[in-house]
C-alpha cells in the first residue's frame, strides 16, 4: 500500500499541526504531476484537508482538538475530536478544472506555493455545489459531516449566499457542512491564507457565524 508509514502515524488521534506537519513531509519528495495524477496520493489529501479543518476547529473552540486520518478504514475521511467527541467527516475537493492535467508534467516537488491572480473572478458555487451533491449520492449509513474545499480562486465570496447553494445541494443529509476556502482579505496580498466557513451548523461542533481566517496556517503550513 502507498504510504504505508504516513497511514500508520496520521492514523492516530493527534493534534493538528503534527498532521499537517506529517503531510508536509511526506508531500515532499513528489512531483506534482505524480501527486495529483496518481489516485494512491489520496491519503495525503484526506489528511490534509482534516489538518486544516482541525486546526480551525482549535481556534475556534480554544483548543481540546485532535484529528486522525481514517479514509485507509473506508469510512469517513478522518475524525476531529472534540474534548472526548469523536466526530465523523467525509471529504470532497471542488474543482473548476482537473487537477491532472493542470499540473502534467510538472516536476516540482513538494506543496504547491499558493498566489492570487491579478483580477480575481466571482465566485463560481457550480463546483461546490456538484462535489456536494455527488457526496449526497452516496448514501451513507449513520451521521457524519462533510467538509468542502474549494481549490479555486474566486473573490467576494458572500456568506449567506454560499450557505444557501450548500444547504439546497446537500438535501439535508449532512450533519454538519463546511467549507474551506483559500484567500485573503480585500486589499491584502495572498500569503496563501485559508478561510473556514460552517455552512450548516451541529450541536457540539463549533461555529464561525461567517468566514473565518484560520490564523496559524499559511500555504497550508502550519
Amino acid at each position: 500500500m502507498a504510504h504505508e508509514e504516513f497511514v500508520k502515524q496520521a492514523g492516530t488521534f493527534q493534534p493538528p499541526p503534527e498532521l499537517m506537519q506529517l503531510v508536509m513531509n511526506e508531500m515532499a519528495p513528489i512531483t506534482r504531476d505524480d501527486f495529483f495524477n496518481n489516485p494512491a496520493h489520496q491519503p495525503v489529501m484526506d489528511a490534509w484537508q482534516g489538518a486544516v479543518l482541525a486546526t480551525g476547529f482549535e481556534e475556534l473552540a480554544n483548543g481540546n482538538v485532535t484529528v486522525r486520518l481514517s479514509s485507509h478504514e473506508q469510512f469517513p475521511d478522518f475524525q476531529v475530536k472534540h474534548g472526548s467527541v469523536v466526530h465523523d467527516f467525509e471529504a470532497v475537493m471542488a474543482l473548476n478544472k482537473p487537477l491532472g492535467k493542470l499540473y502534467k508534467g510538472d516536476m516540482e516537488k513538494g506543496p504547491v506555493s499558493l498566489g492570487k491572480p491579478e483580477v480575481m473572478p466571482p465566485p463560481d458555487l457550480g463546483p461546490m455545489r456538484e462535489a456536494i451533491e455527488g457526496k449526497v449520492k452516496k448514501q451513507y449509513a449513520g451521521v457524519v459531516n462533510l467538509c468542502v474545499y474549494l481549490n479555486y480562486a474566486s473573490g467576494g465570496a458572500e456568506f449567506e449566499k454560499v450557505v444557501s447553494e450548500v444547504l439546497d445541494a446537500a438535501q439535508g443529509k449532512f450533519k454538519s457542512i463546511w467549507i474551506i476556502a483559500r484567500g485573503s482579505t480585500a486589499g491584502e496580498a495572498d500569503q496563501g491564507g485559508f478561510f473556514l466557513c460552517c455552512a450548516k451548523v451541529a450541536a457540539g461542533l463549533p461555529r464561525t457565524g461567517a468566514w473565518y481566517r484560520i490564523q496559524r496556517l499559511k500555504g497550508g503550513k502550519p
